[in-house]
């Protein structure tokens, strides 16, 4: 019988990375989907969508991915069109920021953080169903080619 003996802390090092990997590799995972779904949905603003004069719209509408309650990406970028584009990236992060709860485990969250978003998507403009379909469509799919090996 052989018998091999590995201290505990060794164990748990090497759980740790492990863990660490799988959490880099969601991450990159989440972060690609996501980064491609913002960006399918800033192009159903202008031109040929809503015609979002300011910019502040555009400039709200952007992403945060959480996980264990604590942001570790997020994607807002002023719009590169507008009259006064700063107010609507300033309002997207701080809604966004606002509506984070203590949570265990992964999420993401997009925003259109402009009160007159939903307006706007009530009179058939896409304000974000684009890329929250994108993302529901296709995440599952990303995350299963995650590989420990």
């Amino acid at each position: 019988m052989i018998k091999i003996s590995i201290p505990k802390s060794e164990i748990d090092r090497l759980t740790a990375q492990v863990v660490a990997e799988w959490e880099q590799e969601v991450l990159d995972k989440m972060t690609a989907l996501c980064d491609r779904a913002i960006e399918e949905q800033w192009l159903k603003f202008r031109p040929e969508g809503y015609n979002d004069q300011t910019g502040q719209l555009r400039s709200s509408t952007g992403y945060i991915i959480y996980h264990n309650g604590k942001v570790v990406r997020e994607m807002f970028k002023q719009a590169n069109y507008g009259t006064d584009r700063a107010p609507g990236l300033k309002a997207g992060r701080e809604y966004a920021f606002g509506m984070l709860r203590e949570s265990f485990g992964w999420g993401v969250l997009f925003v259109a953080g402009m009160e007159y978003a939903s307006y706007v998507q009530g009179k058939g403009f896409s304000t974000l169903d684009t890329a929250e379909m994108i993302v529901e469509k296709n995440l599952l799919e990303e995350l299963d080619k995650i590989s420990l090996a």
